[in-house]
């Protein structure tokens, strides 16, 4: 009597944790050799985050506790982790529960006595969180080549009025000062082509840089 009070008490405290755990936690039981995987048991987190009740997914697959999502490498995961008994983990991925959008990541084990458990932790807002991010880099990459053509534009457009005015400048002097602001102007333009073409913005090489502009200033003088 007293050990099957133990028991009792012990299976107590077990579904008290299972149920207060904040991470998704779903046991499966092995059918048909390893090729089917059905619900056994799953905690309040999990009825939370996959939009089920208890009751509509016992003795369902995976697939069915999140109908419309795609995985085959978790499946994969649970046949490996049933046949070695060694836990693996399960990198983030995208599913659908009722009809949302959610992002899982987490372990799978197995039991001593057989059953395979999948705890799950939900990284929507992380991963929301990092497309808004991406998106937001896109957005200024594209504003970032758009000011870029626009400055190589003007200073094109400067360069060449410059140079236009060269043509009716008969002094040497006033002559040597727009020819030399010319050439400011151009060394300008490579160091702005230089550094855009750059991976860090905040580091100009300093070997092409001299290269181009050598190469600009003999071809000023030919």
């Amino acid at each position: 009597e007293h050990a099957r009070s133990a028991l009792l008490e012990s299976g107590a405290r077990f579904r008290a944790l299972f149920e207060s755990m904040n991470d998704a936690v779903t046991m499966f039981t092995v059918e048909k050799d390893g090729s089917e995987f059905l619900v056994m048991d799953l905690n309040a987190a999990a009825e939370k985050m996959y939009r089920v009740s208890k009751t509509e997914v016992l003795g369902k697959s995976f697939r069915e506790l999140l109908p419309g999502s795609v995985d085959p490498e978790l499946r994969a995961v649970f046949r490996r982790v049933w046949t070695t008994g060694n836990t693996e983990h399960h990198p983030a991925r995208r599913y659908e529960a009722d009809g949302k959008e959610i992002w899982l990541e987490g372990f799978v084990h197995k039991l001593p006595s057989g059953e395979i458990v999948a705890v799950f932790s939900d990284r929507t807002e992380e991963q929301q969180a990092d497309e808004r991010i991406q998106e937001s880099l896109r957005e200024k990459e594209v504003l970032l080549r758009e000011i870029h053509h626009r400055v190589k534009n003007d200073l094109q457009i400067v360069s060449s009025l410059l140079d236009l005015q060269c043509d009716y400048i008969r002094e040497p002097r006033y002559l040597r000062m727009l020819e030399d602001t010319e050439r400011r102007i151009h060394a300008m333009a490579i160091v702005h082509e230089t550094l855009y073409r750059s991976e860090t913005l905040g580091v100009l090489d300093i070997n092409e840089y001299i290269q181009r502009l050598v190469h600009a200033i003999a071809d000023s003088c030919d």
